[in-house]
């Protein structure tokens, strides 16, 4: 049977260092070149396309042959998945970040001039989800899960850490593992990189409103639930009530 790369544990290290290479020569450039928090922001999304490519152009240069990405179209259990994940915006990751109070030095680039806002959020839904997506699960993940010697749950939690490990800043580690552990779960089941697009996201727009809620309307000395969205902890905390409520009652009719 002819190998595929990648399929166990070193080569996808290997292609995690390939696309951070490439992505962070980019990135560093970009701080060089750029002044504006905002454009080293938005410019950060195309050295991801380009990471992308030249990691898709290594890949084919070892296995001869062009990467097949799977074409699944399965959406089975889409709702949990999604519901997971902006549970664990707005109940875990504000509260996680404050740990580390530097990450609320600065202003959010949302809260800042509104149109080069609107591109950096284009930016973070559609760019980052499918580059990062692609690589982390439809290559590395897939290859983990086409390896019978390797515990499904095993490539999981390897390949979220992995996706983790490439964010670096620790306020951000938390919440990319466990949007690459709920994307790899659901992934696993169905093999659908479309559905994990979306549920990625789903993840980076809830939690870009999480951090604005919080920077405009919330404290940054958290003593109770209030202190996290202001005047609209309250109805957050509801939503998120009833979103455990449909949670568990899907999960009890399927």
């Amino acid at each position: 049977m002819k190998k595929n790369f990648p399929e166990n544990i070193l080569e996808s290290f290997i292609i995690t260092i390939v696309f951070f290479g490439v992505t962070g020569f980019c990135i560093v450039t970009f701080e060089v070149i750029f002044k504006s928090l905002v454009y080293k922001k938005i410019l950060m999304h195309f050295g991801y396309v380009f990471g992308l490519f030249i990691t898709l152009g290594f890949i084919k240069m070892i296995n001869k042959q062009t990467i097949k990405l799977s074409p699944n179209a399965n959406f089975i259990r889409f709702g949990h998945f999604a519901i997971v994940l902006v549970l664990s915006v707005f109940l875990l990751n504000i509260p996680i970040i404050k740990l580390y109070e530097s990450y609320m030095s600065s202003e959010p680039i949302i809260a800042q001039n509104p149109l080069k806002s609107i591109i950096y959020l284009l930016a973070a839904l559609t760019i980052a989800p499918i580059v990062e997506e692609i690589i982390f699960r439809g290559i590395i993940l897939d290859g983990l899960l086409n390896n019978t010697k390797i515990y499904k749950w095993k490539a999981i939690i390897f390949s979220a850490s992995l996706f983790a490990i490439i964010h670096i800043s620790p306020v951000q580690v938390f919440s990319a593992f466990v949007i690459g552990f709920v994307c790899g779960a659901y992934y696993s089941k169905t093999r659908n990189l479309f559905a994990t697009i979306i549920l990625h996201s789903i993840a980076n727009l809830f939690i870009t409103i999480a951090s604005y809620l919080h920077y405009n309307f919330g404290d940054s000395n958290i003593k109770t639930v209030n202190d996290l969205y202001g005047e609209y902890s309250l109805i957050i905390l509801i939503a998120c009530i009833v979103l455990i409520m449909v949670f568990f009652m899907r999960r009890h009719k399927t």
